[in-house]
């Protein structure tokens, strides 16, 4: 076997941040094969990123050191080279791409100039039109169009996945042999992802150049990954080839995070959501039957057998099926009526999305997720009859409806206004004549990509947000149209829990007066000590101690700070919650525990949920019905089984087929 292009030799990187040294990474050994990708997956803090800086040696001198260890690039070792060596190695032989690409551009350059900039710094000799040449090259090689105009575009007037193709075509143009990827999917929609992965595989095909990429998304590493390395406490606590490490952990930790996954998590018996056992993470390539004698903290895959025991379909749609729990005769018919007129993908040539079988490494992961080969057309009653869709839930033994929240029509559009006098020339359509039924006591998922309405929608509902036009009743009380004054006692039974706890939390109070301070607008508890009580209760329900009191936010965790929102959202005792994207900014660990601690809450409170979010394991795991968006109207909305199951709209089947799947 040749000698591999980077050896990794038990390194140690310490940071001198205060009077002890951190060590964030400590005695770690991998190796990187010619052409092959090597994933490095963990938690936040687990030094992922810190031995990426450590290859590429980005890590400020003053700070950084390496007590041992050796990088060896190409049989050099990168650690003892000087300064102007490294820097030569740096961008032309090893170059890296970040997370947030409109950070790591500069906004005053053009993108054409940012890529000669590299070029010109390697290639001294290269004069402009050799450099403007190769920067069109390097940008049409990762698929932006109109490359020739695009050069002379600045950051900001490119989308996010186009940003990330400039950063991989500046990385690209200096044809490295090594390139590192740190979380560059992670800001991401997830079918932008989906081309973002496919343009890097194709890429690595066509370059023959290693990766060394770096997520904490299992889906994405059994995507990209010949080799995956699980890191903890910055430590390498687990390596090995992609199938062998996801089909057979050996160490707890890798267990554990494999077991955090939403779609691993055991299905709630609550709400009217099926009941079913745990969906299972992967699957083992040609076997069959009892699969009992792997691991036991795993539960594993029998490819489409709920639904073919059903008379289901089998295809790639039966997978999907038993992933949502489908137990619902009615979308089992439809998923067969959808199968028959588009069948099988890889019978038919459909284009994939990921496409991951020819692997250089003998028995290595195998996954492919395909779009329909023809897109469905949307059924004649998904949008135009609004509403419909949650008739059968409208039924209570009371005979009132069984709707919390009920929308009608509802439109929240932004003017657009040019000119010296600022006139109105259009609107911004954020949400666009949308209907839908929140039920009470369920938990409603509202999905779709950055852009297309959910936030807006979400904080319309609790009139954070003023709508155009339309229809929004809370127990069957309108919304629209209320005066502050009205609307105040309303407030408590409808509250908001923020993505992010850090910036929604105020940094000068403690948590006491956080969860107090609203009891006392409202009018709950009859003395402090009273509205002491019910706030320690409240942090009793979050599974934090009543020391949490008397504490300020940034001495929490993320997952600390979270439950802390939450609390503050179920301090009024609410009817109504919406959750937007409250597990985006988590670990995997962190969030299938607020997605447990939510489930809990919703049963003893008989809470009634919006939860707004990108990721669909979670949604097939929380929600009991989901409700698609796109471009400010609702394309399609029923049981989360049913929509995830058998998705009728092309962009619901998009969506689903974009989503990165554990298949091994």
């Amino acid at each position: 076997m040749s000698q591999p292009l980077l050896q990794v030799k038990h390194l140690r990187t310490y940071l001198q941040t205060g009077a002890e040294p951190v060590k964030a990474v400590e005695d770690v050994s991998f190796n990187i094969p010619q052409g092959e990708t090597f994933c490095l997956v963990g938690e936040s803090g687990s030094g992922k990123s810190i031995s990426a800086l450590s290859v590429i040696r980005l890590l400020p001198d003053g700070i950084a050191s390496h007590p041992s260890g050796e990088i060896l690039f190409d049989g050099r070792d990168l650690l003892a080279l000087p300064d102007p060596d490294i820097r030569q190695v740096r961008g032309a032989q090893i170059a890296m791409i970040f997370q947030e690409p409109m950070t790591s551009l500069n906004p005053v350059l053009s993108v054409g100039e940012q890529i000669i900039e590299a070029l010109q710094l390697h290639y001294p000799d290269m004069n402009a039109d050799e450099a403007e040449q190769r920067a069109v090259t390097a940008l049409t090689q990762v698929q932006i169009p109109n490359p020739g105009s695009r050069f002379r575009d600045y950051p900001h007037q490119l989308s996010g996945g186009q940003r990330q193709r400039v950063m991989i075509a500046m990385a690209l143009a200096c044809r490295p042999k090594l390139l590192i990827a740190d979380e560059p999917t992670t800001a991401l929609d997830v079918t932008v992802q989906a081309e973002i992965l496919r343009l890097m595989r194709q890429l690595q095909d066509d370059t023959g150049m290693s990766m060394l990429f770096i997520t904490h998304d299992f889906g994405v590493v059994a995507q990209m990954a010949h080799w995956v390395g699980v890191m903890q406490s910055g430590r390498l606590v687990e390596a090995g080839r992609c199938r062998e490490v996801l089909g057979s952990p050996k160490h707890p930790y890798t267990q554990k995070l494999l077991a955090s996954l939403p779609e691993n998590l055991a299905k709630p018996e609550f709400g009217c959501k099926p009941v079913a056992s745990p969906s299972p993470l992967f699957e083992k390539e040609g076997q069959g039957g009892d699969l009992s004698n792997e691991s036991p903290s795993i539960p594993l895959l029998q490819r489409g057998k709920q639904a073919v025991e059903a008379g289901g379909v089998e295809s790639e749609r039966a997978t999907i099926m038993e992933r949502a729990g489908l137990k619902l005769q009615a979308a089992l018919d439809a998923a067969n009526n959808l199968a028959q007129s588009n069948p099988d993908p890889a019978q038919e040539g459909a284009a994939p999305i990921f496409e991951r079988t020819d692997s250089p490494v003998s028995g290595e992961t195998s996954a492919r997720v395909y779009e329909p080969s023809v897109p469905c057309q949307p059924p004649e009653n998904t949008v135009s009859d609004r509403g419909a869709a949650f008739d059968g839930a409208k039924q209570s033994t009371s005979g009132e409806s069984a709707a919390l929240i009920e929308i009608r029509n509802l439109k929240v559009w932004f003017p657009v206004r040019k000119g010296l006098l600022r006139r109105v020339v259009d609107h911004v359509k954020a949400v666009d004549d949308v209907s839908l039924d929140i039920p009470r006591g369920e938990i409603v998922a509202l999905v779709g990509e950055s852009g297309c309405g959910k936030t807006t929608l979400g904080r319309a509902v609790l009139q954070l947000e003023p709508p155009t036009a339309g229809s929004i009743k809370i127990a069957g009380r309108e919304l629209v149209g209320l005066s502050a004054k009205e609307l105040r006692p309303l407030r408590r039974q409808m509250q908001i829990a923020f993505q992010d706890p850090q910036s929604s939390l105020n940094p000068r109070l403690l948590v006491e007066t956080t969860l107090t301070e609203p009891m006392q607008v409202h009018g709950i508890g009859a003395s402090r000590d009273e509205r002491i009580a019910l706030a320690e209760q409240l942090l009793d329900d979050m599974q934090l101690g009543r020391d949490a009191l008397w504490r300020y936010p940034h001495e929490f965790s993320g997952g600390q700070r979270q439950r802390i929102g939450l609390a503050r959202a179920l301090a009024l005792n609410p009817e109504f919650i919406v959750c937007d994207e409250i597990t985006s900014a988590l670990d995997v660990s962190v969030q299938a525990e607020i997605l447990q601690l939510l489930l809990d809450i919703r049963r003893r409170r008989n809470l009634t949920l919006l939860f707004i979010t990108h990721n669909i394991g979670v949604v097939e795991y929380l929600s009991d019905r989901t409700v698609v968006m796109y471009q400010g109207k609702v394309v399609e909305q029923g049981l989360t089984a049913k929509v995830c199951g058998a998705p009728e709209h092309a962009y619901t089947q998009r969506l689903l087929g974009a989503v990165p799947r554990l298949v091994v």
